[in-house]
């Protein structure tokens, strides 16, 4: 299958083009710029494109057209430019203390006790949503509808038993 998709006229085009790239770089250094202006709340609610287009930033040797055509990438860049801070801290907190603690009970408890969720369950949910994790620093996912709410989901699933515990 490798050699078909190689030649493909999309894979080369999609290869040899840098504007693509130079482009998330612009947007990147933007967006960094922007959160920097307001570290701690953010510009607001759904505001992304608005404040990079209002802010009249350097494009450098870049036409600013580029940057103002695009959106953002990143999800993480997004939320830290509409919610600052705060709310990437609100973001980050059960994404890594409920996987932690699932990882951490899966680890502990002996074989043969009755587990709540079996081990490669919390293997497997935990490896997706490390997998999200990472492809959300390269697809914003607020333009897709079902697929940020099933690693929600998962993590709802892994503390269940934590909350049981209680």
């Amino acid at each position: 299958s490798w050699s078909s998709i190689s030649a493909s006229t999309v894979y080369r085009d999609r290869l040899t083009e840098s504007r693509n790239v130079e482009a998330r770089v612009l947007i990147q250094d933007w967006s960094l710029k922007l959160a920097a202006e307001r570290p701690l709340f953010g510009w607001g609610y759904d505001s992304f494109d608005r404040a990079k287009n209002a802010a009249r930033l350097s494009s450098g040797e870049l036409p600013a057209s580029v940057g103002i055509a695009n959106t953002s990438h990143n999800s993480y860049l997004t939320i830290l430019v509409e919610y600052g801070a705060v709310g990437l801290a609100l973001l980050a907190i059960p994404w890594l203390l409920i996987p932690w603690r699932a990882l951490r009970t899966a680890v502990r408890e002996p074989p043969g006790m009755r587990e709540p969720q079996s081990r490669w369950f919390v293997v497997g949910a935990v490896a997706a949503l490390i997998i999200f994790v990472l492809s959300a620093n390269t697809i914003d996912v607020k333009y897709f509808s079902f697929v940020p709410a099933v690693p929600w989901l998962l993590l709802g699933i892994l503390r269940r038993p934590q909350l049981a515990r209680r």
